[in-house]
């Protein structure tokens, strides 16, 4: 999830929803199950970098790694996905993926090469996944990715609980 205004101290549309969202009972779609307690909600991103609009992050990209070198941002890549692994290892009793297509201007393989060690860590714990359900006739983009929340807010019907393939694919 890209929190596009979010930050220490300020909420985008998108957070705040989410918030508002999960301190009501949400039900998970393809089973009985409820989920009614919640404490911590974190949000992570794919990325160690976030701009408001999707389609200019590979710019920002370009950009860090012109400044700083790309072993330098590589790094930054590695200690993000490090945060988010220990985030589901050791701080997770729920996990809702919800990061979307790549950006435009994006490619597709670099998107992904974020993406995989995430689920790789995820497939390795039993902590339940979920994807959130919305009125679009398929759960996942064209693209077989997990819906972005900021596109459809007002669209969500509750969650669908979910699995990760040996290959790293979700599976519905």
């Amino acid at each position: 999830m890209n929190p596009s205004k979010a930050n220490r101290i300020g909420m985008d549309k998108a957070i705040d929803w989410l918030i508002q969202y999960i301190q009501e009972l949400i039900s998970v779609i393809n089973s009985a199950e409820k989920i009614t307690q919640l404490g911590t909600l974190h949000i992570l991103n794919v990325f160690p970098l976030y701009v408001s609009e999707s389609k200019k992050l590979q710019g920002e990209i370009n950009l860090v790694k012109e400044i700083i070198g790309d072993e330098k941002y590589e790094k930054l890549e590695q200690r993000n996905r490090r945060v988010i692994k220990n985030m589901i290892k050791h701080d997770t009793d729920y996990l809702v993926l919800a990061w979307g297509d790549p950006p435009k201007k994006m490619k597709g393989s670099y998107h992904q090469s974020q993406i995989t060690p995430i689920l790789n860590s995820i497939r390795k714990t039993n902590v339940p996944i979920y994807i959130f359900a919305t009125e679009n006739p398929t759960l996942l983009t064209l693209k077989n990715q997990p819906r972005h929340i900021s596109r459809n807010l007002h669209k969500i019907k509750g969650l669908y609980r979910c699995s990760i393939s040996e290959s790293n694919e979700i599976l519905t």
